[in-house]
């Protein structure tokens, strides 16, 4: 229950505000009353109340000093002023205060239960910012420390944990540019989930180790449905908007006794999770794979050799037959990466021309292409452009991947830098940049990475941070959701994570 603390130095119109605001709305409950700042400020260090309802004129300290003194001692207190004077000085500085509204005097009382329902709604999701935050370090960096508190929030008889990939299993931890990662900004899927009741039923989404991946921990104390049956509720509306979008969605589950296990959960479902992805396809991680017998080995043979002779056409139709073998068998993308990967030995033993260093780059241009493809038309175009390139570096055994990379490399890097701080705005994947400037991807990043030290995805990265300090220097009355959603991120949870590993801070001790 949300606890408030009054102050104002007129005792009666103070006292009588606490029984209005806990008659108005039952859910919070006043903790005490103070009759100017420095009371006040004694009384926020032993009662850490939840709001701070003030009047501004108060003698000792006024209301506007002691919003920005708690502001410094205790940021998560949130601010409401009451005051007779409607003076537009008074109103800029609670503005920059980040007051959550100025109440005039005499209150009516539906401004009153207006703002009581907007701090209440704040209040419950910077619990619910907490809560995540709290799971996903754990997620992150290992389970409970013995005798660690678990808040209160998160304590539940039972728990599921699900971990969705959206697209392609993603072989790179860095890759910002995966096409399922914009999927999780664009899809309201959390709408099939009931609303989190404390103490009975919760939930929370968490970040998993790749752009992709999204993890969702559903806790429930008693109740007539178990855990994963909310979770599967979940997973198939996911499933449903991800066809919609034409998005493959692989999902895995487990179950959990306690919180000291999610960690060891997570991973286990994260090693489940190359074994049930496939190319093009959705569905859940417990469901068999079928046809797991290997194509016949003439195939591939056939295959290398096409790309041996510099036979496109010939390349084209293998890799046509091979993926229409695979589709048909529901391969696994663990299997297909094997497959193409075998093909890529087979010339590095037989063609005296694949010299390691054009292997190296194969075999990455490889990873980028199988985390990438959402379908096997994709695919299948993107290997045959992949081997169009091994077929292009034989010609010349002089070609050093030096030289190849350095091509034309400043003009090109030139025009993809301007395209990203462009459209920084926007979704942005490593496909999209392939096709508007007509590169294969993995060459591209290469290419850009050498010139800049960065990757694309990581250059955008830094170039959305670098837009929304400017955005919060020069418009501090922005929320932190319309400063994300102006740089590209729809999740502003998401967005402070991210400006917090670039900068060092999170947004709010940015703004101080």
């Amino acid at each position: 229950m949300p606890t408030v603390l009054v102050v104002d130095d007129e005792i009666r119109f103070c006292r009588a505000l606490g029984r209005w605001i806990e008659a108005t709305d039952t859910r919070f409950r006043v903790v005490g009353e103070a009759y100017d700042g420095e009371e006040a400020l004694e009384k926020i260090a032993e009662l850490r109340p939840d709001v701070l309802f003030t009047d501004i004129r108060m003698q000792v300290m006024d209301g506007l000093q002691l919003i920005a003194e708690m502001k410094r001692r205790y940021a998560e207190v949130v601010p409401v002023i009451v005051s007779s004077y409607d003076d537009f000085d008074y109103t800029r500085r609670a503005i920059r205060l980040h007051a959550e509204d100025y109440l005039l005097k005499p209150l009516r009382e539906e401004d009153l239960r207006e703002v009581l329902e907007r701090v209440a709604a704040k209040l419950h999701d910077a619990g619910q910012r907490r809560d995540a935050d709290w799971l996903q370090e754990t997620v992150d960096h290992g389970g409970l420390l013995a005798g660690q508190k678990i808040p209160e929030g998160l304590v539940y008889a039972s728990y599921t944990l699900s971990l969705w990939c959206a697209g392609p299993y993603c072989a790179s931890p860095d890759d910002a540019l995966h096409p399922g990662k914009a999927f999780w900004a664009s899809a309201p899927w959390t709408s099939s989930l009931p609303d989190p009741h404390p103490g009975q039923f919760g939930w929370w989404v968490l970040e998993g180790e790749r752009a992709n991946e999204r993890l969702l921990l559903v806790g429930i104390n008693g109740g007539e449905l178990p855990t994963s049956s909310y979770a599967e509720a979940a997973s198939h509306a996911l499933l449903a908007q991800a066809a919609s979008k034409h998005m493959p969605l692989t999902v895995v589950a487990g179950s959990l006794q306690g919180l000291g296990e999610l960690r060891r959960v997570a991973q286990e479902l994260r090693s489940r999770l190359p074994l049930a992805a496939g190319i093009g396809r959705s569905g859940f991680g417990h469901q068999a794979e079928r046809g797991r017998a290997e194509a016949p080995r003439d195939d591939y043979r056939r295959l290398a050799q096409a790309v041996q002779r510099r036979q496109p056409e010939s390349v084209r139709a293998e890799l046509a037959q091979l993926t229409k073998i695979w589709e048909a068998e529901a391969a696994t993308q663990l299997r297909v990466d094997m497959l193409l990967r075998q093909t890529l030995y087979d010339l590095k033993e037989h063609w005296p021309t694949f010299r390691d260093e054009t292997f190296i780059l194969a075999s990455q241009e490889l990873d980028t292409l199988l985390s990438h493809s959402l379908d096997y038309g994709e695919l299948r175009e993107g290997a045959a452009s992949l081997f169009a390139e091994l077929m292009k570096l034989s010609e010349d055994k002089d070609v050093s991947l030096e030289a190849r990379l350095s091509a034309h490399q400043e003009e090109n890097v030139a025009r993809i830098e301007q395209y990203l701080r462009t459209h920084y705005a926007s979704p942005i994947t490593l496909q999209q940049l392939s096709r508007q400037f007509g590169l294969v991807p993995n060459y591209l990043s290469a290419m850009f990475k050498k010139a800049r030290g960065v990757t694309p995805g990581e250059y955008v990265t830094v170039w959305r941070v670098q837009q929304a300090k400017s955005l919060m220097a020069s418009s501090p009355e922005l929320l932190l959701k319309d400063i994300a959603d102006r740089v590209g991120y729809a999740d502003s949870l998401y967005f402070s994570r991210v400006f917090k590993k670039v900068t060092g801070k999170s947004p709010s001790e940015f703004m101080k």
